[in-house]
């Protein structure tokens, strides 16, 4: 018996775990080593005492005396034949966590109970450390803002690690100061004051636990706050009843974003793996910081992008379209599904040749930007001009991945650059005509004199005769082009007077209307009732009316129809891109009208434009031998520009050869 008592407490003592027995009225019998280490009394100190007067917190201590007893007359408890985990504690007073196994044994008629007791603080420790991190990377992964995971974070931290406060001091760069950002503390403590202080006090480098942090850069630990001479809030922590603190940094390559601080009830040393553990999750929520910023910089980027004014086309290196934004949409009239998968090649309108494009392509696959004009078209087929840009988009390893384009909708740029050049160009022909006038007047009429005096002596019907009426007839053509020529200086002296459209209009047909006839042309009108007048100069505008038609019957020798219309464009109307050719905003060098306009059309069913000779069809002197709608030298419709242009108005033409031409006449009505 000796023996194996013997050989128990050798193994007992060289045992980790606490042995312990307790005889039927709870005194101890046995403490191995084990024992005097995890709780701090040696044999002697507990031999016959009772086990709740040593190792048992107060709170436990009613339950543990009811349950021994049931044990000692039962045999039978809770606990026994289990493993439970409970809380005990030392000589000091300080409660730890333990792991306990409880058995019975008979010694000779009566039970003593046996526990084997294994200290688990580091175990629970590091459990709490480990729930800490993974709560903190589960807030990480669901939230998008530094806002929503501050304070989760603070609480999960203190509910882990059993700390009662704890507050993120974020750095303000231009200040140079720490202020706190966000705040969590356990609801059962006194904390308003310190709280207050908190929310209140800024830190610069140095000052304070988070300034000290700042300063260093590196993780800082203060075992009591109250007695620290470096800690502002020494006296409002011990009201609190916070006593140790630290402080951790939080650091995005080299750039400091602030400083986390926790504070605990008791007095706490230095604990090297918590500083290791808490920096670790300063990292994390520094790369959730670098994260968040990248990401919210790309919302900001597709943002700018969505809310653009110029159209933006992303596309692979082969040119098939990934990403088109709402620009793009309404300039082509394409919808993102019908854009992307296709190759940007729907936009080309066949008007820029292969070389052009080849160019294109071999700038940007080398890497380089390309800017440049294109003439495109519409899902509807209609044609417009874009200015872009198109850069490569290259992957971490320098290589190309796509190509973005950014391009901007000039087509009423290039509208008003072709106005104004016109326009240029007809007042440098006007001071011109001015200055030579004279010039070419004075002989003009000394030729005519003579030629007059040449016929009244001439035989009549002789050749002689003849030459000089050919020379009269042209003569009377150069004192017609210097007159027109002298409309782009000399400004009418009468004002604007009122003036009714349609009665503009079958004014001039009544005058015309033989001639239809004559040359089977059926007159179509269509003229909008109650038409708002215009101030216009009457006889101006009908003879410009009766130029316009006249061409029209010129471009219809073989008969056809001609259309007449008119309709008023109220502003409600103004900004919405109608027909081809039609007008719902008007901006001319003269003016820019966006309020209600007289709109005018003059369409025949004649031979058309040539493509050539469309845009150049309003310019002084334009003419060529198959132009059907310019007469003599081809003032007549650059006149009409001058004239429309001086009311505020424009002049426009819609034509394909072998289609018939269609002039668009745009008078803002009297206000």
């Amino acid at each position: 018996m000796e023996e194996s008592e013997v050989k128990f407490r050798k193994i007992s003592d060289a045992a980790n775990d606490a042995f312990i027995m307790a005889d039927s009225d709870g005194s101890i019998t046995y403490w191995n080593k084990s024992a005097e280490r995890i709780f701090g009394y040696t044999a002697e100190d507990v031999a016959g005492k009772k086990l709740h007067q040593t190792i048992i917190p107060d709170r436990f201590k009613d339950a543990h005396i009811k349950g021994f007893k049931r044990f000692i007359d039962t045999d039978q408890g809770t606990v026994i034949g289990k493993i439970v985990e409970l809380a005990a504690i030392r000589r000091d007073k300080t409660e730890f966590p333990i792991e306990l196994s409880l058995s019975s044994v008979k010694v000779g008629d009566r039970w003593s109970a046996i526990g084997i007791i294994r200290d688990v603080s580091d175990r629970k420790k590091a459990e709490r450390r480990l729930n800490a991190q993974h709560a903190v990377t589960h807030i990480l992964s669901v939230s998008t803002t530094l806002k929503e995971i501050l304070k989760p974070i603070l609480q999960a931290i203190c509910e882990s690690l059993h700390w009662e406060f704890g507050a993120f001091w974020l750095y303000h760069r231009q200040d140079d100061v720490l202020r706190c950002s966000e705040l969590w503390h356990v609801p059962n403590i006194e904390i308003a004051e310190f709280e207050g202080k908190t929310k209140e006090i800024s830190f610069a480098s140095g000052n304070g636990l988070p300034g000290r942090v700042l300063a260093s850069r590196k993780p800082a630990w203060i075992v009591d706050v109250v007695q620290d001479s470096n800690f502002p809030r020494a006296s409002d922590a011990l009201k609190a009843g916070l006593r140790g603190a630290v402080g951790f940094p939080v650091i995005i390559n080299e750039e400091f974003i602030g400083t986390l601080e926790f504070f605990c009830h008791k007095k706490e040393e230095p604990d090297n793996d918590l500083l290791n553990m808490m920096s670790a999750i300063g990292s994390q929520i520094a790369l959730f910081i670098k994260r968040s910023r990248g990401e919210e910089k790309i919302r900001k980027l597709l943002l700018a992008v969505e809310h653009s004014s110029c159209s933006v086309v992303i596309s692979d290196v082969k040119g098939i379209i990934e990403y088109v934004n709402p620009k793009f949409t309404q300039v082509t009239g394409y919808t993102f599904e019908e854009a992307v998968g296709e190759n940007t090649r729907i936009l080309q309108s066949g008007k820029q040749s292969a070389e052009e494009y080849k160019g294109l392509w071999e700038t940007i696959t080398s890497g380089k930007e390309w800017r440049g004009e294109f003439y495109s078209k519409r899902k509807s087929g209609k044609l417009f001009w874009e200015y872009a840009s198109i850069s490569p988009i290259k992957d971490n390893e320098d290589v190309i991945v796509g190509f973005i384009a950014v391009k901007e909708d000039i087509t009423r740029r290039k509208q008003i650059e072709e106005e104004l050049r016109i326009s240029h160009k007809m007042s440098f022909i006007g001071r011109l005509s001015a200055s030579v006038f004279h010039e070419i007047l004075n002989p003009v009429n000394i030729i005519s004199a003579h030629t007059q005096l040449l016929l009244m002596e001439a035989e009549k019907g002789s050749k002689t005769e003849g030459d000089l009426k050919s020379i009269q007839g042209e003569i009377g053509r150069i004192v017609n082009i210097t007159d027109n020529l002298l409309k782009f200086t000399k400004k009418k002296e009468t004002k604007a007077e009122v003036a009714e459209i349609n009665g503009l209009l079958e004014n001039v047909l009544s005058l015309i209307k033989s001639e239809l006839h004559l040359k089977s042309i059926k007159p179509i009108t269509k003229f909008e009732k109650d038409l708002p007048e215009v101030m216009v100069h009457s006889s101006e505008l009908r003879e410009l009316f009766l130029k316009l038609i006249t061409n029209a019957i010129e471009a219809m020798p073989e008969g056809g129809t001609l259309t007449m219309k008119t309709r008023n464009v109220r502003s409600s109307e103004s900004g919405v891109q109608r027909a081809e050719g039609e007008i719902s905003e008007l901006r001319t060098p003269n003016s820019e009208l966006r309020g209600d306009f007289v709109e005018i059309s003059i369409e025949d069913t004649g031979c058309g434009i040539a493509k050539e000779n469309i845009d150049n069809i309003f310019e002084p002197f334009f003419s060529s031998k198959n132009d059907v709608v310019g007469v003599g030298v081809g003032l007549g419709l650059s006149t009409s520009y001058a004239i429309i242009e001086g009311y505020g108005g424009k002049i426009s033409v819609v034509s394909e050869e072998g289609e018939g031409a269609t002039f668009i006449v745009i008078l803002p009505v009297k206000t």
